[in-house]
Formats: C-alpha cells, sequence, structure tokens
C-alpha cells in the first residue's frame, strides 16, 4: 500500500478559508475515487470529574409547589 500524503491548512486568521479549502479538495478527490479522511478540531474534552462523597449523596431535587391560583403565572397578568 503506497504512503498517504498529510496536508496542513494554515491561516493567519480565523474566517480566511481553511476549512472550506480543505472540504473542497476532500469533496474533490473523493469524486475521482481516492479514500479521504478529515481530521481536525482539536483534542477530545476531558472526561467528567469523578463524583465526590458527602455532597448531597442521595439527596433529590427539592419538591415542587402545586400550581394554585397565588403561585401560578396567571397572578401577574
Amino acid at each position: 500500500m503506497p504512503r498517504g500524503r498529510l496536508r496542513v491548512y494554515l491561516g493567519a486568521a480565523p474566517g480566511v478559508g481553511k476549512t472550506f479549502a480543505m472540504l473542497g479538495e476532500g469533496r474533490r478527490a473523493k469524486e475521482r475515487g481516492r479514500d479521504v479522511v478529515v481530521g481536525g478540531g482539536g483534542p477530545p474534552p476531558p472526561p467528567p470529574p469523578p463524583p465526590r462523597p458527602g455532597r448531597g449523596g442521595g439527596v433529590g431535587p427539592p419538591p415542587t409547589a402545586a400550581p394554585t391560583p397565588r403561585n401560578s403565572l396567571r397572578a401577574w397578568r
């Protein structure tokens, strides 16, 4: 299998067309029958932190009051 080629698109400022050029060239290469891999966006986000013990463990959300004329939005109209 022949070696692939890496092409890096550099731009001096945001909005100069790097992504547009990369995707357009990839689309044209795919139309010609070549295998195309497009990458970008940086590294994946880190995993969320583990839960801490003793911080509200086992406590559910506070109870909500049943709607009445006093606490409904109609009272404000």
